[in-house]
Order: structure tokens, then C-alpha cells, then sequence
């Protein structure tokens, strides 16, 4: 055999080598998608008669365990000190669970598990008990690349080395979505819920140096009827009119917001009564961050809060609840800065306490002054431009330098619009969108009034949740800690007439326009 032909006999060999184990390759890990038999045992997984569930990833577990059974089952979180669970959750999750049905297996190697996130280290195992028997497990992995608007994901059942590629994204709906399992993501995380159908009407804010009630008044106001002119009489002095016969006066029920504080009472006025009846309105609810275990209330200064809420409200039948809420000491980091603070329920049995996020507390807060009306600002003297000011000598911090270095010394002027979603802080009980449908639609503003021409005072009353609405979004001048931190950073460091990106803090989604 000659060179040539010795050469091409090997290419031949080498063509048909690789043809070989691409093709026994493929039909490894595309052998018939039949469902194991940990599939199987998945896929007949009774619901309802499951009463323990842990979830582990990496070194974090959670257990659920049910304490009602029935059509609405009730769990807890045992991980977390047997606080009460989010049925919602626990149902939505569910909901994704029972998408799987079919699934298009991918792999059939332990070595691609890592690929899929569906290994120990990354992969999220729910595992799913009747009593102390295991029924079912599944391991879910990284969500699949989609153009489409469907979800996939990948799995694991059981132990075994097979991943399939199945509708849902179950791994979003255990806290198991960002780089590490949320060990409180199913944690009931409404501290307290006053009916949708009760009206509050007070608010007692109890600090260590003063209380402040806050009181919502119903009352008979007498409708002014205008004068018929047909009913006048002409004099030599003028026209006079005439008096009718008296009749019943027609009256209409309003609302009046009275605030007392020592031996002052005063009637909230028109500009201030928003503040006064979105503080009644918006606290029918707090929802917390995370559980804490449960120790004395001293512990946590709770015993002698910095400040307890007493909500009073009345249902449709007249019956009284008083919603009694603690807040406790901050809780401050590994540099001693406060990061959240603790609070309870004063009377609940068995007592629970929850940390909350730090600028929650922002909306509980409230002084006498913050219900009067904020007095005139002083009139500005026109600068004369003969006369440089010290911000004008060389080496002086000038106000574009401050701008470029993000000074947040001095005050600003600014409007905004705020997009909230329901579980928000201070969100109203008639809002339901979700985060995810509130900040596409803060984003869908947002591409608005950054159009020319567009009026953001116009966007802001048609669409912004705040008081501020009716004032076009206008927040006055504020300094930088008077608001919360990402809300302070981007008003400080957006230049005068330029309007901020997407802004996101506890309350909701915020679109800023610094004015000054």
C-alpha cells in the first residue's frame, strides 16, 4: 500500500471514530424520555397527604410541616421557630410542581449535573414526607434558555443521574432563585392583617417622651343650596333676597382628621389630610423581613419600645379591634450601622418577633408637626451678580463640583412618581399588582416623561400612588437623610431638570425629577 492510500485509509478510520461516539453519545443522553421510577413516584404524589417538606441547597435547610389539614391546609416553617407559613406561597409553588408532567431528558451522567445546576452544591432538592416516609424528590436546576414566553427548567428526581428538561420554574417559588436558598422566602411575612371591610379610626403613636393620637371624625355637614335669583325683590337700596318658608336643610357626611398631643387638639387642614388619611388608611398591615427567635421582649426592647401604634378600627357590624404594634431596638451591622429594626405584636400567643427593613419604620414615625401646615417660605433676595460668593474663589467646592462628586451636603428640590405593588410598605389595600407588573410599568412611565415635551407633574398626578400626586409628585427641598437611601442617593445625584432611572425602595418603584 502505498503512502497516499495509507493516508487516506487512516482519515477514513479517524471520520468514522468520531461518527461512532458522537452518535452512541446522542443516544446516551437522548435514550427515551420514559420516566424513571422516581419520576413516577413524583408524578403520583399525593398533595394532600403530604405533611412535611424540607428544602435544601448548599448548607441551608428548610422544613415545612402542616398543622391543618383539608381543602386549605395550614403550615409552618419549623426551620424558622414554628412561625406560621405563606399559604399563597406554598399553593404557588405547587402550581409549578404540578406543570411537570412530561419532561425531555438531556442528560443521563452524573458529570452534567453541575451543567444543569442540578448537583448538591447548586441544585435546590425538595424532598416531600408522608409521616416519616420519603414519597417523592425532586432537585431543581437552572432555568432553560427560552425565546419564548414559557419557563423551563431542569431536574433531577430522586438520586437519579437523569435531567430532564420540564415546564415551570419551581426553583423561583422556594426562595431558591438567587445564589443562595431564602430560608424565610415561605415565612407568613404579614406581621398582622386588620379586614379589608374594618375602617381604623385612630392611631395612637406612643414614644417614651409623648403620644400623639391621630383621630378620623365623622360629621354632618349642611349643603349649601345657591340662591334662586327669581327670588329677589327690588328696593330703592338694591335687589334684597327673599326669604323662603323654612325647610329641612339637606346635610352630607365628611370626614375630618383631628390630631392631639398633650393639652393641643387641633383640625388637620386640606393640605396636610392626605398625610393624615393615608396613615390610617395604609397601616391595615406591616409586613416584616425575617423571623427572630422568639426570647424575651427585653431582649429586644420590646418591653419599652421606642415606639408602640395602637390602631383602633370598627367593622361593618360595629365591632372593635385594637391592633397594638412594638418596635423595638435597631439592628445594626458588623460597623454598628442600624440595618433594620425588631418588632411584635403586643398580646399575641404564642409571641412572635420579626426584624423589619430600617426605612420601614420611616412610615410609623410621625411628629405633631408633620399634620400642620408647613409654613411660608421665605422670600429669596435676587443675587447680585456684582458679588462672588466664597463658592466662587479658586480651589472652592463650586455647585458642579459638587454635582460631579455627588455632594450630599445642602438640600435638593424634587417631584416623583411612586409605582407600588401590593405587599409594599405603606401600599394601599387596593393595590394588587405585582413587583414584577409594577416596575414595568414604572418603566413604561418612565420611557414617557422622558420623551420631549412630556409633563411629568401631569404623569405624576395621573399615575403616581404618593400624596404628593396632587401636587404634581413635588416633595419640596429635602436633605439627604431625610429619605430613604437609594431614594436620597439618585435625587442627589441626578443634575437639576434631569430625571432619574428606575429607583427601588421598600414603598415601590420611584421615578425622580430634581427640580433644584
Amino acid at each position: 500500500m502505498n503512502t497516499k492510500s495509507l493516508i487516506a485509509a487512516v482519515v477514513v478510520l479517524v471520520i468514522l471514530v468520531i461518527v461512532y461516539v458522537s452518535t452512541t453519545g446522542d443516544r446516551e443522553d437522548s435514550q427515551s424520555d420514559q420516566a424513571t421510577s422516581s419520576f413516577e413516584s413524583f408524578k403520583s404524589l399525593d398533595e394532600k397527604a403530604v405533611d412535611r417538606i424540607t428544602v435544601e441547597r448548599d448548607d441551608v435547610k428548610v422544613e415545612l410541616v402542616r398543622t391543618e389539614a383539608g381543602d386549605n391546609p395550614k403550615w409552618e416553617l419549623k426551620s424558622s421557630f414554628g412561625y406560621p407559613a405563606d399559604p399563597e406561597r406554598i399553593d404557588r409553588l405547587y402550581e409549578e410542581l404540578e406543570k411537570i408532567e412530561d419532561g425531555e431528558k438531556v442528560g443521563s451522567k452524573a458529570a452534567s449535573h453541575s451543567r444543569f445546576e442540578v448537583d448538591a452544591e447548586s441544585g435546590a432538592k425538595i424532598s416531600f414526607f408522608v409521616g416519616a416516609e420519603q414519597k417523592a424528590a425532586i432537585t431543581l436546576g437552572k432555568r432553560a434558555n427560552s425565546r419564548t414566553l414559557d419557563s423551563y427548567s431542569f431536574v433531577r428526581f430522586g438520586d437519579d443521574a437523569e435531567v430532564y428538561k420540564v415546564d415551570g420554574e419551581a426553583r423561583s417559588y422556594i426562595g431558591a432563585g438567587g445564589d443562595k436558598l431564602e430560608k424565610d422566602y415561605t415565612l407568613l411575612k404579614e406581621l398582622y392583617e386588620i379586614p379589608e371591610s374594618n375602617k381604623v379610626i385612630s392611631a395612637q403613636l406612643t414614644y417614651p417622651d409623648k403620644t400623639i393620637m391621630i383621630n378620623r371624625v365623622d360629621r354632618e355637614k349642611v349643603i349649601e343650596e345657591p340662591k334662586d335669583p327669581n327670588k329677589e325683590e327690588t328696593t330703592e337700596e338694591g335687589k334684597i333676597a327673599v326669604e323662603e318658608p323654612s325647610k329641612e336643610k339637606k346635610t352630607e357626611k365628611v370626614e375630618e382628621f383631628h390630631v392631639t398631643s398633650g393639652a393641643e387638639t387641633f383640625k388637620v387642614e386640606k393640605d396636610k389630610e392626605w398625610d393624615a388619611k393615608s396613615y390610617l388608611n395604609n397601616h391595615k398591615s406591616l409586613r416584616v423581613k425575617e423571623a427572630v427567635e422568639p426570647k424575651s421582649f427585653a431582649e429586644y426592647g420590646l418591653d419599652k419600645p421606642q415606639l408602640k401604634v395602637t390602631l383602633t378600627s370598627v367593622s361593618s357590624g360595629g365591632d372593635i379591634l385594637a391592633t397594638k404594634v412594638l418596635f423595638g431596638n435597631a439592628i445594626k451591622d458588623d460597623k454598628g450601622e442600624d440595618t433594620g429594626y425588631y418588632v411584635a405584636l403586643e398580646g399575641q400567643t404564642p409571641a412572635r418577633i420579626y426584624s423589619i427593613e430600617k426605612y420601614t419604620i420611616t412610615s410609623w414615625k410621625k411628629e405633631v408637626a408633620d399634620f400642620k401646615p408647613k409654613p411660608p417660605e421665605p422670600e429669596k433676595k435676587e443675587d447680585n451678580p456684582a458679588i462672588i460668593p466664597d463658592g466662587g474663589k479658586e480651589g472652592a467646592n463650586t455647585s458642579s463640583d459638587a454635582h460631579e462628586g455627588h455632594s450630599h451636603e445642602g438640600q435638593v428640590t424634587a417631584s416623583h412618581i411612586l409605582i407600588p405593588y401590593k405587599g409594599a410598605d405603606s401600599a394601599a389595600a387596593d393595590v394588587t399588582r405585582t413587583k414584577e407588573e409594577a416596575k414595568k410599568e414604572a418603566e413604561r412611565i418612565l420611557a414617557e416623561v422622558k420623551k420631549e415635551g412630556s409633563d411629568f407633574a401631569k404623569f405624576a398626578k395621573d399615575h403616581s400612588s404618593c400624596s404628593s400626586a396632587s401636587d404634581g409628585g413635588n416633595l419640596g427641598s429635602f436633605s439627604y437623610g431625610q429619605m430613604v437611601k437609594p431614594f436620597s442617593e439618585a435625587a442627589f445625584e441626578i443634575k437639576p431638570g434631569d430625571i432619574s432611572e428606575i429607583v427601588e425602595t421598600g414603598f415601590g418603584f420611584h421615578i425622580i425629577k430634581r427640580t433644584k
